[in-house]
């Protein structure tokens, strides 16, 4: 969760407009067409700009059509700003864009389209604020908050926060954003999940959604404690996957939801074989993700994200073994790969520690030295204790001090790992983190070799 706010009184005006700079401007979605939707913003008070928050590229300036030709929506030193082409200002502006899916660099796309014409809308890509430059919230300790308004298509109906709408519906949105359904897929609801499943999901996929998922929650909730709410699942098929694409995915969390995006051409081909060992795999890295986020107590470190990415990895490694989900070999080939990448990625930063990876856009880093760095805190934890703690109660000790008000950063996590027997393994995890490897592969291999994780043997 990220949370912006003025630190000078001065800084909430934006210049030549009464408007607070900042504030989050109301969003109407509804339909343009069969193949397009339309966002329409207002502003509280007339405004010279809007931003539009969570730019990872400047995708939206090529794909978004303004209603009214006196608009313009440019992407500038990393900003999607709106405005009118003379200057003056303005309360409200909408745009016009397809309901396709797009891969975005680190974020999740507007729309994720299902076979039957149904569509997942993720808010986030849609949040706005008046002025140029960051969105504010009130106050220091308070979450931005907008309120959205959602029209389903004629005969469709709507999903927004775990209920069902037949027409429009409005309700308040805040930071991280959420995911609506429109459509018309029932939802299947068991004890531990509501699901919206695209009618073309591969066979193999679809049971292991309602099966494995339920069993990862328990496991879960047995070493975290409960979630707040039942969490819904989304799991669409694309109907319009672009040529080349192969076996592609995109899955994610947000608060109480899992959801998951095929968008490869290859998948209506038969996608059993392909999914035995990735789809269990990504349930129980998603599944820990939600269980870190209830308890999270601040914001995430982009710099530290090896803790969260690397964390829901190495929790899944240890939840498909427990539940005998994938085969031992599965879980090898995972650290075997990476090792590799995790190796190759810290030698690409030119002489810069993981930390630094975020800066050099190489997120990838997080999740497979994450990975290692936490399968070695693990390894050392159970031989501290004679196999009586593991990862997951390094874990369980880092979330409560969390919520006890401990900053969710590196040092808390490795304190923790520290308490419970995992000294060196937490000083490997550091030097990675922190330190310049002269050679990434052999210090890992070493270090993990070390904490007692059985890796593969390098290739020749």
């Amino acid at each position: 969760m990220l949370k912006r706010y003025a630190v000078l009184l001065s800084s909430f005006f934006a210049a030549g407009s009464s408007a607070l700079a900042g504030a989050p401007a109301a969003i109407d979605l509804s339909p343009a067409s069969s193949e397009e939707w339309r966002v329409v913003y207002t502003a509280a008070e007339p405004v010279e700009a809007m931003s539009l928050w969570r730019v990872p590229d400047g995708s939206r300036a090529v794909s978004w059509t303004p209603d009214d030709a006196a608009f313009e929506l440019v992407h500038e030193d990393g900003s999607d700003i709106i405005r009118r082409k003379d200057g003056a200002a303005f309360r409200k502006a909408g745009f016009v864009m397809k309901a396709r899916y797009v891969s975005l660099p680190k974020d999740y796309a507007p729309f994720s389209p299902f076979t039957d014409g149904g569509l997942l809308i993720y808010s986030g890509r849609f949040h706005a604020c008046a002025g140029v430059g960051d969105c504010i919230a009130p106050s220091p300790d308070a979450a931005l908050e907008w309120r959205v308004s959602v029209r389903p298509p004629k005969g469709a109906r709507s999903i927004v926060h775990g209920k069902l709408h037949k027409g429009k519906t409005s309700f308040v949105d805040n930071d991280s954003g959420t995911n609506i359904y429109v459509g018309r897929t029932k939802p299947v609801e068991s004890s531990h999940v509501i699901g919206v499943i695209d009618e073309a999901f591969p066979a193999d996929a679809r049971d292991a959604l309602m099966t494995l998922l339920p069993k990862l929650l328990d496991l879960f909730t047995k070493k975290f404690g409960p979630l707040d709410a039942k969490p819904m699942l989304f799991a669409s098929l694309d109907p319009y996957p672009p040529e080349g694409s192969g076996f592609n995915s995109q899955g994610g969390t947000l608060p109480n939801q899992i959801f998951i995006h095929l968008y490869g051409e290859k998948w209506a081909e038969g996608a059993g074989e392909k999914l035995k060992g990735r789809l269990p795999w990504f349930f129980a890295h998603e599944a820990a993700h939600l269980f870190q986020r209830t308890r999270e107590g601040g914001d995430w470190n982009m710099d530290q994200s090896w803790i969260h990415e690397g964390g829901a990895d190495a929790l899944a490694a240890l939840a498909v073994t427990d539940l005998e989900a994938v085969t031992p070999d599965y879980v090898q080939a995972r650290i075997g790969e990476a090792l590799g990448v995790c190796a190759s990625g810290l030698k690409k930063l030119s002489g810069k520690p993981l930390n630094a990876s975020a800066e050099q856009g190489a997120f990838e880093n997080y999740y497979a030295c994450g990975l290692l760095m936490q399968l070695a805190i693990d390894a050392e934890t159970k031989s501290a204790s004679a196999g009586e703690k593991n990862l997951y109660d390094v874990w369980a000790l880092f979330l409560d001090r969390v919520l006890s008000g401990a900053e969710w950063e590196q040092e808390v996590f490795l304190g923790a790992a520290s308490g419970l027997g995992a000294t060196s393994a937490a000083d490997f995890a550091r030097a990675i983190a922190n330190e310049p490897l002269a050679d990434p592969a052999a210090f890992l291999r070493a270090g993990l070799e070390k904490a007692g994780v059985a890796t593969p043997k390098p290739k020749d």
